[in-house]
């Protein structure tokens, strides 16, 4: 895996639940300036910093909705989003269904987790 992202992705997860985590905060994390950080992100990605950003918080969702029995808010809240409906929106954006019928067909089968 590339080192930079590793870098990125954990910086992110430390700073899940708090919402207010951004573009700025990944730079200061990250020790790079705006410029250089959308550069190595192109770079290693086709996405961009608050894209990345948006991608491990929906990752983080899904598995929580998959090894808890929190509610679709409460997992919304815990991975950083501010409304739940937001939170209900980006998802289906990226995993093709709601949080809810994600989370009730994934139950029906065994979660083995992946990394």
């Amino acid at each position: 895996a590339n080192p930079f992202l590793q870098k990125a992705a954990e910086a992110v997860m430390q700073n899940l639940d708090n919402p207010e985590y951004g573009i700025e905060n990944l730079c200061a994390d990250l020790g790079m300036s705006r410029m250089n950080m959308y550069r190595k992100f192109q770079g290693a990605t086709a996405q961009t910093p608050s894209e990345f950003i948006r991608t491990i918080r929906l990752r983080r969702g899904a598995e929580m909705l998959l090894s808890t029995d929190r509610s679709v808010a409460e997992v919304a809240y815990a991975v950083g989003f501010t409304s739940p409906q937001y939170f209900t929106k980006c998802f289906k954006e990226d995993y093709g269904t709601t949080p809810k019928k994600f989370k009730n067909s994934q139950s029906d089968n065994l979660y083995l987790g992946h990394s």
